[in-house]
């Protein structure tokens, strides 16, 4: 048995001829779009102005509270001009640091129950503004598990080191809650 090929050529009946015209019509038309309106000035400016692109959201605006206490975080046993030593591991100098904090209550990233939250050290960094989001780059080191000390990867020389408490999602308590050290790193 021959396979057969459809072919478009006309056999003689007038529904086949009706047939293929009707497939060419809806053809044409499957390929049509709608003319495309030309506006006239006068219509240009009756329309209303496009919204500008929302701004993300202010972390402000919803359940950040303020600290209701007073107090300071800061660096356990570090003083400005201090000399951090550590191992030498791929061009950093592995740094262990202690902190604290006096007022406020550490805790776990997650819930914002009032006046507690967890730690972040800056590198060479300057405090964050209250009721922002922490950055994430990496002169920011987040101890989200409420941990009050860390190794602190640094390259050898004079650095500011910068310990800020922020609450359970990551939002800074602002400058009064943080502490800064400068310090000269080098290896052991």
């Amino acid at each position: 048995m021959k396979n057969r090929v459809p072919t478009c050529t006309p056999s003689g009946s007038r529904s086949s001829v009706a047939a293929v015209l009707s497939c060419l019509v809806l053809l044409s038309l499957a390929g049509c779009e709608e003319p495309a309106k030309v506006e006239k000035p006068a219509e240009k400016a009756a329309e209303k102005p496009t919204a500008a692109p929302e701004a993300p959201p202010d972390p402000r605006r919803f359940d950040y509270k303020k600290p209701t206490v007073e107090g300071k975080t800061f660096f356990k046993d570090l003083k400005d001009g201090a000399k951090l030593k550590g191992k030498s591991f791929v061009g950093m100098i592995a740094t262990n640091v202690e902190f604290g904090v006096e007022g406020m209550t550490v805790a776990e990233e997650g819930p914002v129950p009032p006046n507690t939250g967890h730690f972040y050290v800056f590198v060479d960094a300057e405090p964050i503004a209250e009721g922002v989001k922490m950055p994430t780059d990496g002169k920011y080191r987040n101890f989200a598990k409420g941990e009050t000390s860390g190794v602190i990867p640094l390259a050898e020389g004079k650095h500011t080191l910068t310990v800020q408490f922020a609450d359970g999602r990551n939002r800074s308590y602002g400058p009064a809650w943080a502490s800064s050290v400068k310090v000269v790193v080098a290896p052991e």
